[in-house]
């Protein structure tokens, strides 16, 4: 299997275990979500063991990504390779993607997405955002 799943309460981390992902990959990923029942949830995709991807596959994500925060569901890409954030940002200069350079970064930006949407009234439960940002009480 290519993927890794982490299911939290609010959201799901995917992690992408092969070295290229194209566009069969980017099938693969989405047959994967609809198997294990992670479309249409709060996503962080994190593709940091990966070398390299095509533009296919990046253009689908955009897709994706787009599709999701049409649905109130967040969609952040985890990637600490320099290379490939690098060949992001050329293909999509204008931040039309949302990239994290790290996983605790990206569960970041899904929990304050998910702490937005409620109080811009949606419905989304935020108690696991909320449980993520208080402190510790050791």
């Amino acid at each position: 299997m290519s993927f890794n799943i982490e299911q939290k309460d609010n959201f799901n981390i995917i992690t992408l275990t092969i070295d290229a992902f194209g566009g069969a990959e980017f099938t693969a990923f989405t047959k994967f979500l609809e198997e294990n029942n992670s479309l249409g949830h709060n996503l962080v995709f994190d593709i940091s063991k990966t070398k390299e991807m095509d533009s296919e596959a990046m253009h689908q994500l955009t897709a994706f990504q787009e599709g999701s925060y049409n649905l109130n569901k967040s969609f952040v890409i985890c990637c600490d390779n320099e290379d490939l954030y690098d060949d992001f940002q050329m293909l999509f200069p204008t931040d039309t993607m949302i990239i994290a350079p790290t996983r605790e970064e990206a569960i970041d930006v899904v929990m304050m997405d998910i702490l937005e949407r409620e109080l811009m009234g949606g419905e989304e439960d935020s108690d696991e955002a909320m449980n993520y940002f208080a402190p510790d009480d050791d």
